[in-house]
């Protein structure tokens, strides 16, 4: 099946890159350097992370191992998701407000800033574990170097809506989009911060780290993934958006959501983690964090509601047979 899978990806890289190949377009927009780096990045992230190559069991042994996973699982966010979500953000945010990309320079050089520096961030989550000195130094600095990428992205997509961004409002699709930046900026942020030794002492091995995931899978990409549908669905079926109601309605499931969830989950991870530290031991720890999950899960009803809405607002839309509805 890992085989299959990236016989999958290869054969979408190839479709892409021969569909650049006869562009009459000369200049390549970045948005398709993104798309096509994803594929054949995850590819290859797949490859290594799932040990192909060792059919029967599909991992190694010990430490390796978990270097391994962690490059996977790092990688599925930084390498898939975040090129993705960057591509649709470039294409989205100057289309609706009809302005060109503040700087192609420098989209190419976050483009290339984040292929080199987040490949080798992965080993920032095994600080505590006893992997080679030199693997943990090189995900140190590569988290904090992070920065360059993210910031130089931010710049040119936050810079281009300049002045513009009450037409990014009145477009759903930009207005999930655009919001996707801003969590964009702090999933990272607070990335950088977290692979910190000392910082690290208390905000691994617990729920803070499960928080700061949900910024960047749900706040980030799913935010933006949700925004590209919203703008694309209704160009590429020839109708308008059934509800821009429901629409509002699960940005605000989502964006509050997203917001509960890391609350919520922040301070979980800090209860757990300042106990850890002080030697208390994980059972007692639990009758403390224990409202805190009732909160989590009722914010997760929330949040799963909020993708019934969208299911049921894009099917309406997809299948409409006229007009939009109020």
């Amino acid at each position: 099946m890992d085989v299959l899978l990236v016989i999958a990806l290869a054969l979408i890289f190839w479709n892409l890159i021969m569909t650049v190949k006869r562009r009459q377009e000369p200049i390549l927009y970045v948005s398709v350097w993104y798309a096509c780096a994803a594929v054949i990045l995850t590819a290859t992230t797949y490859c290594i992370g799932n040990v192909i190559w060792k059919p029967d069991s599909g991992a190694l042994l010990g430490i390796p191992d978990a270097i391994i996973l962690w490059f996977y699982g790092h990688n599925i966010f930084g390498l898939l998701l975040t090129p993705l979500s960057i591509a649709v953000c470039y294409y989205v945010i100057p289309t609706v407000i009809r302005r060109p990309l503040y700087s192609h320079t420098l989209s190419l050089i976050g483009f290339w800033s984040l292929i080199v520096v987040y490949s080798h961030i992965g080993t920032h989550h095994l600080l505590q574990v006893p992997v080679p000195t030199w693997l943990k130094v090189v995900a140190i600095v590569d988290s904090i170097g992070m920065v360059i990428p993210v910031m130089v992205f931010l710049v040119n997509i936050w810079y281009t809506a300049k002045g513009k961004l009450g037409e990014v409002y009145a477009d759903i699709g930009a207005k999930f989009v655009f919001t996707g930046t801003i969590m964009y900026f702090v999933v990272s942020i607070q990335g950088s911060i977290m692979a910190l030794p000392q910082v690290q002492r208390v905000t691994h091995f617990n729920n803070w780290v499960v928080g700061h995931a949900h910024v960047g899978v749900l706040g980030f990409s799913a935010m933006i993934a949700l925004g590209g549908l919203y703008f694309i669905l209704p160009r590429i079926t020839g109708r308008p958006l059934y509800s821009r109601f429901l629409a509002d309605l699960q940005y605000w499931f989502v964006l509050l959501g997203t917001i509960g969830f890391t609350t919520v989950l922040t301070i979980v991870g800090l209860i757990q983690g300042n106990a850890w530290l002080n030697g208390e031991t994980v059972y007692r720890v639990l009758p403390e964090v224990h409202i805190y999950y009732v909160i989590r899960a009722a914010i997760g009803f929330m949040i799963f509601s909020s993708a019934l809405i969208g299911l049921y607002n894009i099917v309406r839309t997809v299948y409409a047979k006229s007009g939009a509805a109020a």
